[in-house]
């Protein structure tokens, strides 16, 4: 594999306009593990779509430039926006620049925080809190008054709306995902599958109250959220449960 060809074939699959993570879902397919990373991928999707037609790389003339570009920060909100549990750490890898500057890049020039381990928006937009403010009150009215027992059953099969960045109002976010990784640190699963077999081996186990707490905490944010106007309730309920 040369890098020419790959570089080509990025070329004509953004001529086609496939989507960046549908090519580099192809080119993991076919090279493996000599696919070029995420973020290589992205830079030069970048350059054809801005009209680029050559394969060669830009000659290097005086000092490099800094971490804390254009192009930097347009890969790092790529990367986040296809992966909004990424870390620090596998975005400074992925672009070969420091941890600080990714920090720095995800925190000042995108206005992202962590919250339940997912990047959202530091500050909330009007019109994004508004959202979330009325679905609270829309699925408090729902449930208000029935126990978590009846919520769950009624709930089972039905997709309830959801306002986006809101991890701290997805019990799935807040409360399972956590105990989840807590029972997976330290674990090496050979494949995917086996790390799938592990994590539905673990959910089966779980006791029924343990998921109705999970509903109970959900009870008692979307009140908060509706009180709070929309913003985010994640910090306070983490002071509230140490």
């Amino acid at each position: 594999m040369s890098q020419f060809e790959v570089r080509a074939n990025i070329k004509f699959l953004t001529k086609l306009q496939w989507k960046p993570t549908e090519i580099i879902e192809t080119l993991q397919n076919v090279y493996g593990d000599s696919s070029p990373s995420r973020a290589v991928v992205y830079r030069w999707i970048r350059r054809f779509k801005d009209g680029r037609d050559e394969l060669e790389d830009d000659p290097r003339e005086g000092r490099p430039s800094t971490s804390k570009n254009a192009q930097n920060v347009e890969l790092v909100r790529n990367l986040v926006e296809e992966d909004r549990r990424i870390t620090v750490i596998e975005i400074a890898n992925e672009l070969g620049i420091s941890a600080g500057s990714t920090f720095s890049i995800l925190t000042d020039d995108l206005g992202f925080s962590k919250l339940s381990a997912r990047w959202v928006p530091k500050a909330l937009q009007q019109h994004q809190m508004d959202l979330r403010s009325d679905l609270s009150l829309a699925l408090l009215t729902r449930i208000e008054a029935k126990t978590v027992r009846t919520i769950l059953r009624e709930f089972r099969w039905e997709i309830l709306s959801h306002p986006p960045y809101s991890p701290d109002l997805a019990p799935s976010d807040f409360f399972l995902f956590p105990k989840l990784k807590e029972h997976l640190k330290g674990t090496r699963f050979q494949s995917i599958l086996e790390a799938k077999r592990e994590v539905v081996t673990w959910l089966t186990r779980q006791a029924p109250e343990s998921y109705q707490e999970g509903i109970s905490r959900w009870k008692h944010r979307l009140p908060k959220c509706f009180e709070l106007g929309g913003s985010y309730v994640e910090k306070l309920f983490c002071i509230f449960h140490k």
